[in-house]
């Protein structure tokens, strides 16, 4: 079997059990709009439909290699070093995300930190990418601050304003 194939079986079977696990939690009175288990929830549902999407992604894959001739391709992923130096610096700019997202504000760290993540995987800084961050940005602010309510920082520029 293919092991990007079994991932994707054990990130659903994952998404299973936490689920049911989830189902555990109670509900409580004090509770907001989501609840305790809202959360746990919405994390359980999306690993099992990530993990279906890249079941389903790699059996396509496997059907078009099947009927396509097989030629030797390179990744710039071959050894473990360049996996691992791209990895750390992605945790680096999300750490330095983390550290000043109070101070900066919801608005200002999260364009920020699209823009970083995107400049560090090679992508050009150009306009579309800037409709990105920005549309990214808003997108999760509508699904965080206005869905579920959760308090967005606003930083010390809204002081200055």
């Amino acid at each position: 079997m293919d092991r990007d194939l079994i991932c994707g079986l054990v990130g659903f079977s994952i998404a299973l059990i936490y689920l049911f696990a989830a189902g555990d939690i109670p509900e409580s009175g004090i509770g907001d709009s989501v609840g305790a288990a809202g959360i746990p929830h919405i994390l359980g549902y999306s690993l099992a439909v990530v993990s279906a999407l890249f079941v389903g992604v790699r059996l396509i894959t496997i059907g078009r290699e099947a009927a396509a001739p097989a030629s030797p391709a390179e990744s710039v992923f071959d050894t473990p070093l360049p996996a691992f130096i791209s990895a750390a610096g992605t945790v680096a700019i999300c750490a330095v995300f983390v550290f000043f997202f109070e101070s900066a504000g919801y608005l200002l760290s999260v364009v920020l930190l699209v823009l970083a993540l995107c400049l560090y995987q090679g992508e050009r800084l150009n306009l579309r990418l800037l409709v990105v961050a920005a549309s990214g940005t808003f997108v999760l602010w509508l699904l965080f601050a206005v869905l579920l309510g959760v308090r967005m920082p606003h930083g010390i520029w809204a002081d200055l304003v």
